[in-house]
């Protein structure tokens, strides 16, 4: 029996605690990244009315499977640095991947990353190591195992949706690998992007957030005009009262 093997079987059961907003595991003599509380919009009053970028993390973002790494080791830190400097693991188009990271959160727009991954802590110190700490703390990781096939990664997405008070699925983009999660978001409403060989997924990604810049950039102008300039607004779309047709009414 080798000696990782041998380790073990000697250490006690993990202990899954669950905190709201974070799930966090704990494993017996193993460093953990300090990961602040990732922060609930849930509790806001109005809903958010913004896009809501679901992406997968192994094959899609990643390479490589960070979780697959993971779980041959208990050196965690070791780990996910020599993962990260592996060019045959790390970032998928990195350059373009930050670049639409950074005009997404610029705009308003939320991010997730949503995996079937036991790792949660290490995701998020990984995208720190790739945004700095500013970009990634906006960024909500929602990660535990695989549960159903046939629900693909809809549990993951309705606690981001929860998360960042996102109540419509059509709000909804999911980025993955996997064509049955792909699929199954579709069937519920949501947009999806099946990520390929290439650079058309991030494509297709930043024409959903150039389209979003667009609407907020529109929005803003019109608040920006007079009020003058309202009302001729307002008049463009509103009948006049007399143009108004009350011939079926029942008076």
């Amino acid at each position: 029996m080798s000696k990782l093997k041998q380790a073990r079987l000697e250490l006690p059961p993990l202990d899954f605690n669950i905190v709201k907003d974070k799930q966090v595991i704990n494993t017996p003599n193993s460093d953990q990244p300090e990961v602040k509380q990732q922060e609930d919009c849930s509790e806001t009053e109005t809903p958010s009315n913004n896009i809501l970028l679901c992406f997968d993390l192994d094959g899609t973002i990643l390479k490589g499977s960070l979780h697959n790494a993971l779980n041959t080791t208990l050196n965690y830190v070791d780990c996910v640095k020599r993962f990260l400097e592996d060019e045959t693991k790390n970032w998928k188009n990195k350059e373009l991947l930050v670049e639409l990271f950074q005009k997404a959160l610029t705009i308003g727009c939320h991010i997730a990353i949503v995996s079937f991954n036991l790792y949660p802590d290490w995701i998020k110190y990984a995208l720190e190591q790739l945004l700095g700490s500013t970009l990634s703390e906006k960024i909500y990781v929602v990660s535990h195992p695989r549960r159903n096939d046939y629900k693909g990664k809809q549990e993951h997405i309705e606690e981001a949706k929860r998360h960042f008070g996102v109540s419509k699925n059509e709000q909804v983009v999911l980025i993955d690998d996997d064509l049955n999660n792909v699929d199954i978001a579709k069937k519920n409403g949501m947009q999806g992007i099946h990520v390929k060989e290439g650079i058309e997924y991030l494509n297709k990604a930043f024409e959903i957030v150039t389209t979003q810049e667009q609407k907020e950039n529109q929005i803003q102008i019109n608040f920006d005009q007079p009020t003058e300039s309202k009302l001729e607004l307002l008049g463009e779309v509103l009948p006049s009262l007399g143009d108004l047709d009350y011939s079926d009414d029942i008076l």
